[in-house]
């Protein structure tokens, strides 16, 4: 369409006709210039962090407390003595996360297993909260029940089979503690998990944006990648190999 000529008069952009905007919403009267209205999709708003704690509020992200836990055990099986976890080293946020409201539950409810769908509620209140859908590993949508699987079956599963959390069905002759509901299955965090959880995090406990492990958040996790290599959960020697690999000159896409 052409330029205003006077008061709700314009000139068709293609054929020149001149006619009254007010009479002929649809378009030109004549070529029919403008009536397919094309459709603008609204602009989706960035997700932010919203993350803002007050000296002596309660947070689910914050530093959990020493409480006393067990060791974990590591579950080794075919998938971890090949891949690990699928070279999830920096996607352990999901993880980190999930520990901390774990070992808060935990000293809150004074309790030494909390009930997965109890953990998981308060996990959607938490993210949505402090806009936590906005980093890597998060669900986009809490209300969306694949979403909120994938931070169960692949982030607190996955952490389970490194030892830092044990999960119980309450049945006691569940064959896959897995394919129970989740107000049937029981979690707590081990020793090895609460200490990766009170481990500072850029995000959680120093404001900033960036999803990046602290210094201390990966020396930790090297070593203890190390350990667990020897009983069958290689994700260690997977990176070690994938950097040897890439070291000597290859290709991380096409090699």
């Amino acid at each position: 369409m052409g330029l205003f000529s006077q008061e709700n008069m314009i000139k068709c952009g293609k054929c020149s006709t001149e006619f009254d905007l007010g009479k002929n919403k649809g378009g030109c009267p004549l070529c029919g210039f403008g009536r397919s209205s094309v459709k603008v999709k609204p602009i989706k708003e960035e997700k932010k962090i919203i993350i803002e704690k007050k000296d002596g509020d309660f947070s689910y992200l914050n530093i959990p407390p020493e409480i006393r836990v067990k060791s974990g055990k590591v579950l080794a099986d075919d998938e971890t003595e090949t891949w690990g976890s699928w070279l999830m080293f920096n996607d352990l946020f999901a993880v980190k996360f999930l520990s901390r409201v774990l070992a808060w539950k935990m000293e809150n409810d004074n309790s030494d297993y909390v009930e997965l769908n109890s953990l998981i509620d308060e996990c959607k209140k938490t993210i949505t909260k402090n806009g936590l859908s906005a980093l890597k590993g998060f669900p986009n949508d809490v209300k969306k029940d694949a979403a909120v699987g994938r931070l169960v079956y692949h982030f607190l599963a996955t952490a389970t089979k490194m030892g830092l959390f044990e999960v119980k069905a309450k049945r006691k002759n569940s064959k896959d503690v897995w394919k129970e509901y989740w107000e049937d299955i029981e979690v707590r965090i081990t020793k090895e998990g609460l200490e990766f959880a009170r481990l500072r995090n850029q995000i959680f406990d120093e404001g900033k944006k960036e999803q990046v492990l602290t210094q201390e958040e990966k020396n930790w996790l090297v070593n203890y990648l190390k350990h667990i290599d020897k009983q069958g959960y290689r994700e260690y020697s997977i990176l070690k190999e994938v950097y040897n690999f890439l070291k000597k000159g290859n290709n991380g896409n096409s090699d």
